[in-house]
This record gives structure tokens, C-alpha cells and sequence, in this order.
């Protein structure tokens, strides 16, 4: 630990003693030595938090003392948030926050509530949007670091019930206004990662693009940006709309040059630019959208204090280049920073299950270029190790189920097991039964599936495994997104399919099952041309209550897929 670190420790230290009832720690002489020391050897990349650690401990002095005589202690913490505010207004106290927003008027409101529960509650009793912004920041953090597969969902599904009932009824001046919004947004697209609900990651764009004011601090703005981007991606991963990608990328691009120099969360702006762009590249093939997103990840993993997440995601896309270019130095970096990103990360973090998978895949390529069986072995054990960390409901579970069955499918090409292809295929069918899963994730399992069956048994035993896939179809080409993205979709991960099907049902004389399997595949391909669906003008004119219902009808019928709540939600 650097000297400036351990200062910066020591002034945290401080203040957290204050919140817990001691003022000693905070008027202690040597505190202001410390605070001295560390503002004077900070350097570019810790002095945002220096000089914020050194505000609150001057601030917390100026609470303790009397308030009788000169006050220096609070002349210099005023100074100091000054400069935090031009990074973060999020981190100044709330007296400071309100006289620089102007909302001295609603400073009796502010949130003295000592739960979650009760600021929600005293948010509903009272629509302040002081109290509903900070309830939603809590229920946000809450979350976030829970565990997915243990935490009740009850306070966030409350809070953001709380958020939609106030939005209309804040006035549109009101300078809490949009970090209300941009809460709300943001507590939406959490509830999402937990429950895959499609019409929430809806939601969270809507609300999104909705709080995109001008007036916005530029650290509060950045973020919001960032925000609404990422649920872009979301939804790219989740129905492949070319355009909610081209979207994000160009949100992430503004909210990476609009950042304020020092900003606490620009090594997530980084990644966030950097997995847009990988997308991309993975849709088009294009070598410099790959290659810029490798940069931009390696600055996302300079930029961050805890970089394991990013160590991480660095891999994973170094993986991308080596399967694309077969570049040795790829592959290596890949699994360097793939070990290191689990030997740095905490054992309990909730992105663990996504540090795995990621050097499951870098060794899987490893074994496949030098023949090292103990590679692949590891490969298997880190793949089931990341399907067990991931919640059943994760959208994500799918992915890791199918890189399980792909690592044990190429163990059985190796050894011939057939206990390594049973297990292969179950865990393919198991992302291929993954209702929260993107479409194209259970397609590209059940392929897996079925051609590994019809290899080991012939096509007449891969029947079933076909027709569950045909079956996904029109989930993938679903009528709710652009003709060119369908058509994509299906190209990419549906070629033939429908013809290998019907080829296994004919092997076993049943003709009219090939048939029907064909015909399902063509009534997709004609559903891209066809456009079945009616006017509704006359409807309109005649009842436009029964207009909007049957509108709502057809839009939850052409969603991908449904997901229930648990019973009681």
C-alpha cells in the first residue's frame, strides 16, 4: 500500500469513527495533518477521492465544533466539495446539496427516515422527490450487492411502484426532477437483471431517454448516459435490434467525452463503450471495432480501483481476437488476465460466475491448440462452477450452460465418453428451456443439442431435439423488429435448420412430421415478408377503448418470450 492510500485510508477512517459517534477521531490535531499530507502527494489518479476524503472530515470538524466564533473548518470544506462537485454533485453533503440545487425550500423534507422501508414509505406519504431519489439510490445499492439468488425483491418492487406514481406529479423545474428519473430508470434495469422481465428492460429505456435534460451536473449526466446505453445492450443481447446497439455505442461515445476529468465511475464508462463495440464486431466482422474495443477495455482496467470485472471482460475479448486472427499472444493474455481477474476479485462477487466463464473459454481454445487434456479438464470445472454461481432466473444462466455443454461435448470428441455427451446435451437443453434467455442463446443450445444427438445416434433420435428447436423460431424472427434484423437473425443462427429436421423425421418414416417441421421454418421466412397485421383505423373511429386493448393484445403476443413473477409478486 502506497503512502497516499494509506492517508486516504487513515482520513476514511476518521470520518467513519464520526458517523459511529466519535468526534475525537475527527478533532484530533493529526487529522489535519494527515488531510495536509494527503492532499499535498495525491496524485491524477487518486485525487478525486483525496480531496473528497479531506471534505468530509473538515465538514464533520465543522459539525462537531461549536458554532459559536469563526468557523475555518467549514470555509474549507465548502472549498474542497467545490472541487468534488465538478466530478460528482452526488457527493456532497445534503445542506450543500440543496443551497447549490436551490432547494433550500424542500430542506425540511429531506430523508430522515432510518430504513429503506420507512423512505419509501415517507416518500409515497409525502411525493417528495428528495426522499424518492435517495429511497431509490438505496434500493439500488441494496441490490446490487446482494446475494441474486437469496435477496428479497419487495423493497425495490416497492420503491419503483413509489417512483412511477410520483414522476407525473413532479413539477418539471423541479431540480430533482431528472435524478429521479434517472433513479428510477436505473432501479427498473436492476430489477430486470434479476428477473429477466422484457417489459421492465422496456421500461428502463423509456425512462431513460425521458431524463435526458440539458441541466444536468456533467457527472450525473455521464452516468445517465451510460445508464440508458447499457440498456440498450440489454435489449441487443435480448432480440438483436441493430439499432438499439448503433445507439448505444453513440451514447457510450458521449458519455466517455463528456466525462469530468477524475470521474469515480470512468473506468465503467470505458467498459460500457468497450462491450458495445465487441458486439459489433462480433454482428459485422469488423476488425476495428474489435480492436478498439480491446482498447478501450484495457483503459477501463487502468482507470479502475478494483479492476477484476475488467481484468475480465479484457479476456473475454482477447479471446474474440485470437478465434478471429489466431494470434498465440491473444490467447495467452487472455487466460493471464483471466486468472488474475479471479485471483483479485472476491469469492462472493457477484460478477465471479462471469470471470469464470470467460477463462473456461480462453482455456477451452488453449486445449484445442495444444491437445492438453488437464486444459480442458479446468475448462470443464470452471464452466460448472460458473453455472452454479448464476441464479436459475439469470438471463446469463443460459450462456454459461451452453459453454458447459460445449467444453464437455469437446471432451467427449477426445475420450468418447458418452456420460460427457449426456451431460452436454442436458446442459444444452437447459439453456434451450431458459424462458429469461435471449432467443438466440436457445437456439444456438438446441442446435448444439440435436446435432449432437443425431452424431452419436443418427438423425431418428435427434427428432425431438430438432423440433424443440424449430420450435424457437418465431421466437428469434419475432414480428416486433425490423425485416433486415430477422432476416440476420435467422441467417446467423438458423441456416438449414428446418431441413435437417425434417431430414431426421424422414429417416424415420414419419413424412408428415418432416413435413410440418418444414412448413414451421417456411412460416417464419414468410412472416418476414407478410405483414398479417390488420388496420385498425376503422376500429379506431368506431370504439378507440377496444382499439387500444387489442393494440395491448398484439404487442404481448409478439413479445419473444413471457416471464411470471413468482406467485404473490
Amino acid at each position: 500500500m502506497s503512502d497516499v492510500e494509506r492517508l486516504l485510508a487513515a482520513v476514511r477512517s476518521r470520518v467513519h469513527a464520526f458517523d459511529l459517534g466519535d468526534p475525537a477521531q475527527v478533532l484530533d490535531e493529526e487529522a489535519l495533518s494527515e488531510v495536509d499530507r494527503l492532499l499535498r502527494d495525491t496524485d491524477a489518479a487518486t485525487r478525486f477521492e483525496a480531496v473528497r476524503a479531506a471534505a468530509w472530515l473538515h465538514w464533520c470538524r465543522y459539525l462537531a465544533l461549536p458554532a459559536d466564533g469563526e468557523q475555518p473548518d467549514l470555509r474549507r470544506a465548502i472549498e474542497l466539495f467545490l472541487q468534488v462537485a465538478r466530478v460528482d454533485l452526488r457527493a456532497l453533503p445534503g445542506p450543500l446539496l440543496r443551497k447549490v440545487l436551490g432547494t433550500d425550500g424542500v430542506a425540511d423534507s429531506a430523508p430522515k427516515a432510518g430504513t429503506t422501508r420507512d423512505l419509501i414509505r415517507q416518500a409515497r406519504r409525502t411525493g417528495d422527490p428528495v426522499v424518492l431519489e435517495e429511497a431509490l439510490r438505496q434500493v439500488i445499492e441494496g441490490a446490487r450487492d446482494s446475494d441474486p439468488a437469496a435477496a428479497p425483491l419487495a423493497d425495490l418492487d416497492e420503491a419503483i411502484l413509489v417512483g412511477r406514481e410520483t414522476i407525473g406529479v413532479i413539477a418539471h423545474d423541479h431540480p430533482y426532477r431528472s435524478l429521479v428519473i434517472g433513479r428510477l430508470a436505473s432501479a427498473i434495469q436492476v430489477r430486470y437483471r434479476r428477473t429477466g422481465l422484457t417489459a421492465d428492460l422496456d421500461d428502463a429505456i423509456a425512462f431513460g431517454r425521458m431524463g435526458l435534460p440539458a441541466s444536468m451536473s456533467p457527472s450525473s449526466y455521464v452516468v445517465h448516459l451510460a445508464n440508458l446505453a447499457g440498456a440498450l445492450v440489454h435489449r441487443y443481447d435480448l432480440a438483436g435490434v441493430r439499432a438499439d446497439l448503433d445507439e448505444a455505442i453513440t451514447l457510450s461515445r458521449r458519455s466517455v467525452a463528456h466525462q469530468p476529468e477524475g470521474h469515480p465511475d470512468a473506468a465503467a464508462l470505458w467498459n460500457l463503450l468497450s462491450g458495445a463495440l465487441c458486439r459489433r464486431a462480433q454482428r459485422d466482422g469488423d476488425a476495428a471495432d474489435l480492436d478498439e474495443a480491446v482498447e478501450m477495455c484495457r483503459l477501463a482496467v487502468a482507470a479502475a480501483a478494483h479492476p477484476a470485472m475488467y481484468l475480465s471482460n479484457l479476456g473475454g475479448q482477447l479471446r474474440l481476437r485470437y478465434a478471429r486472427r489466431r494470434r498465440d499472444a491473444d490467447l495467452d493474455e487472455s487466460v493471464d488476465v483471466g486468472r488474475r481477474a479471479l485471483a483479485s476479485g472476491p469469492t462472493n462477487a457477484p460478477d465471479r460466475a462471469g470471470y469464470l466463464m470467460n477463462l473456461a473459454g480462453a482455456l477451452r481454445l488453449r486445449s484445442a491448440g495444444t491437445g492438453d487434456d488437464a486444459t480442458l479438464d479446468e475448462a470443464i470445472a470452471l464452466a460448472r462452477q460458473a453455472v452454479a454461481a448464476t441464479a436459475v432466473e439469470s438471463p446469463e444462466r443460459a450462456d454459461r450452460l451452453t459453454l458447459l455443454g460445449t467444453v464437455l461435448h469437446d471432451r467427449y470428441e477426445s475420450s468418447g465418453d458418452d456420460a460427457d455427451v449426456d451431460d452436454a446435451v442436458d446442459a444444452w437443453s437447459a439453456a434451450r428451456a431458459s424462458v429469461t434467455a435471449p432467443a438466440a442463446t436457445r437456439l444456438r443450445a438446441a442446435i448444439r443439442a440435436a446435432r449432437a444427438v443425431a452424431e452419436r445416434d443418427g438423425p431418428s433420435a435427434a427428432v425431438g431435439a430438432y423440433s424443440a428447436a424449430v420450435g424457437l423460431l418465431p421466437l428469434l424472427a419475432w414480428r416486433g423488429i425490423d425485416p433486415d434484423d430477422q432476416q440476420f437473425l435467422i441467417e446467423s443462427h438458423a441456416a438449414g435448420l428446418a431441413c435437417d429436421a425434417a431430414a431426421g423425421a424422414a429417416t424415420t418414416g414419419a413424412v408428415s412430421v418432416g413435413i410440418e417441421l418444414l412448413e414451421q421454418g417456411r412460416a417464419v421466412a414468410w412472416s418476414q415478408m407478410l405483414d398479417l397485421r390488420g388496420d385498425l383505423s376503422p376500429v379506431h373511429r368506431a370504439s378507440p377503448d377496444l382499439a387500444e386493448r387489442l393494440v395491448a393484445c398484439r404487442r404481448a403476443l409478439e413479445q419473444p418470450f413471457h416471464t411470471a413473477r413468482g406467485a404473490g409478486r
